[in-house]
């Protein structure tokens, strides 16, 4: 993702990385939910004890604290450019001196296939499809075994689909969340997320190499999907 620098990072503040799993719970419903999911969806049967797998956009490691509470034992790689984000990320997993933490991008990893799966958690819509999204997916790609399963959550629907169910999010807020937040949440959602239909998620995942998606998730404007690397 390093071919434009991706502002994504910039989004991130010290202040909002701090807030960010209190905003994860009040904006993203069920996501903590998904999340205790996705050990299972993996070990279930894609992944065996003692695989690597890539978490990129890492964030505040809220995948990988439920990855490590699971039974199973693998090796998680975080990799994110916000340096905000990675700091509260190091602090919650000071427990785990094993999980490897990268302030970067996918491209700035060896471009050897040395993951057996991946995580993609709420990064693709802030990337616009000129290019950046498909060329993260590639770069995921070439960095993931043959079979190699790849998890996905992300705002996601046509413009009348997203309208509708971000309405319903809202309504599901009033009297929770102050009302200049709610407004100014709408407004970036509408004018600075980039997201996409499945439909279009399907053809992008497909150009960089990966199977059609299978959503296993939706809570209002979020989706999340399970694919694999052909």
């Amino acid at each position: 993702m390093n071919q434009k620098r991706s502002k994504t990072s910039l989004l991130f503040d010290e202040d909002r990385a701090k807030n960010y799993d209190r905003f994860s719970q009040i904006w993203m419903p069920n996501y903590d939910v998904f999340c205790d999911w996705i050990p299972s969806i993996l070990a279930n049967k894609y992944l065996r004890r003692g695989d690597k797998i890539l978490a990129v956009g890492c964030g505040t490691a809220n995948e990988i604290i439920s990855l490590l509470h699971s039974n199973e034992v693998w090796h998680i790689t975080g990799i994110d450019p916000s340096l905000e984000m990675l700091k509260v990320a190091k602090e919650k997993l000071k427990a785990y001196p094993t999980v490897s933490l990268i302030h970067g991008y996918v491209n700035d990893l060896p471009r050897i296939a040395s993951f057996d799966g991946a995580t993609l958690l709420l990064v693709l819509h802030f990337l616009p499809d000129d290019g950046q999204k498909l060329s993260l997916l590639k770069a995921i790609s070439g960095r993931l075994h043959r079979g190699a399963p790849l998890v996905i959550a992300d705002i996601f629907g046509d413009k009348t689909a997203l309208e509708s169910n971000l309405n319903f999010l809202v309504s599901t807020l009033s009297g929770k969340v102050n009302p200049t937040e709610i407004l100014e949440r709408q407004q970036k959602i509408r004018n600075t997320i980039h997201y996409i239909s499945e439909k279009r998620l399907e053809q992008l995942l497909q150009a960089a190499g990966f199977s059609s998606p299978h959503r296993l998730f939706q809570s209002t404007i979020y989706g999340g999907w399970i694919c694999t690397k052909l």
